[in-house]
């Protein structure tokens, strides 16, 4: 998982009906973003600080409205692929 901090964190259905977390800088810009490409279903919310991705999840898991089974799914799900991505990038080994 990289560094980055994030100020919005939400989630948006794709115009092919996939439902996906969504990180940001901005409130205002990322919606206008995600409108203008057909997504639906916008829920995005300011975080109180700035916070890494799974600072982000974990606050969002906590929210009223964001307190679902399925915003839930969705991100022990990111959070479960990005933790895997990092847990299986090869391991230096020791020479015996």
């Amino acid at each position: 998982m990289d560094s980055k901090t994030y100020k919005v964190v939400g989630i948006s259905t794709t115009p092919a009906g996939i439902t996906k977390v969504r990180f940001a800088q901005d409130l205002v810009s990322r919606i206008k973003t995600l409108v203008m490409r057909g997504h639906t279903d916008v829920k995005l919310l300011e975080t109180p600080q700035a916070m890494n991705k799974q600072g982000c999840l974990t606050w969002l898991k906590s929210q009223p409205g964001f307190d679902t089974p399925q915003v839930k799914l969705l991100a022990d799900q990111f959070l479960t692929r990005n933790h895997q991505e990092t847990a299986t990038a090869p391991m230096a080994t020791s020479a015996r």
